[in-house]
């Protein structure tokens, strides 16, 4: 018996980078666009610098 599930609250159920928006609109039970907008809040409001890793590794 495996307690594994995938979950994917991705409204057209893409799998893209946004692992974390998905985290946590399962963890708190939210809607996915509710919690993205939440984040994207969030970052504004901190003015955090999000970095795209592949963007990232592409100039290495």
């Amino acid at each position: 018996m495996s307690v594994y599930e995938f979950n994917n609250p991705h409204p057209k159920g893409l799998l893209i980078g946004d692992c974390v928006v998905r985290a946590f609109s399962l963890a708190f039970d939210k809607d996915y666009i509710e919690m993205r907008r939440e984040l994207n809040g969030y970052k504004r409001a901190w003015n955090l610098i999000v970095i795209n890793l592949m963007s990232l590794l592409n100039t290495i």
